[in-house]
């Protein structure tokens, strides 16, 4: 409401906290004056199951299109979270959920749906003998970026040699090349160390 004038005051812009609530709160300090102070009663026995947040449960989604499981999961009421993962299935099909199809969760859980990026989930390992220290690291970044598995290396042997032009260059690996590798594969890489 605007433009009210109340007992001679001009009110431009009447809002329900500014004069009907004071209104209210005269009234009812009338009504109620002379009444004791009381506190709600109790709430009667078995009434907590309907202030508890209902289960339900995570339907099967895997080999569904990531919208539609995403819709499904929704109507369930649940949070959806999505995942893409190496796959061997199409691009865009879900592989699975975490928590799994059937498990039963409080409503609103978080669900997370992994979702294929039609990439393999293995790759090739490359040859990496002779390249030093820097050009390995770098092969393997980049072969981790283009494929998208996130494969682990570390050097952490050195072979002596007496060559020094062999130093702090890569002397073997495990695996070697050719070697299937995932993304549980961590790649030992064993530099030559020059010791005359």
């Amino acid at each position: 409401m605007i433009n009210l004038t109340i007992k001679g005051t001009f009110i431009p812009r009447m809002f329900g906290s500014s004069t009907p609530a004071p209104i209210w709160q005269e009234f009812m300090n009338i009504v109620v004056g002379n009444l004791p102070v009381e506190d709600f009663p109790e709430d009667p026995p078995g009434t907590s199951v309907y202030y508890a947040t209902p289960r339900v449960t995570i339907p099967e989604v895997a080999g569904l299109d990531y919208e539609l499981a995403q819709r499904l999961l929704l109507q369930a009421g649940l949070d959806v979270d999505i995942k893409l993962v190496n796959s061997d299935e199409a691009e865009d099909l879900v592989i699975g959920t975490d928590p799994i199809a059937g498990a039963r969760v409080l409503q609103g859980s978080l669900v997370e749906i992994e979702v294929s990026n039609g990439l393999s989930p293995t790759g090739s390992m490359p040859d990496l003998i002779g390249l030093r220290r820097n050009q390995a690291n770098n092969t393997l970044q980049n072969l981790s970026e283009a494929i998208q598995l996130p494969f682990v290396w570390v050097f952490d042997d050195e072979a002596p040699t007496t060559d020094q032009g062999l130093h702090n260059t890569v002397a073997f690996t495990e695996p070697s090349a050719g070697r299937q590798i995932n993304e549980n594969t961590v790649i030992h890489i064993t530099l030559y160390a020059y010791t005359p």
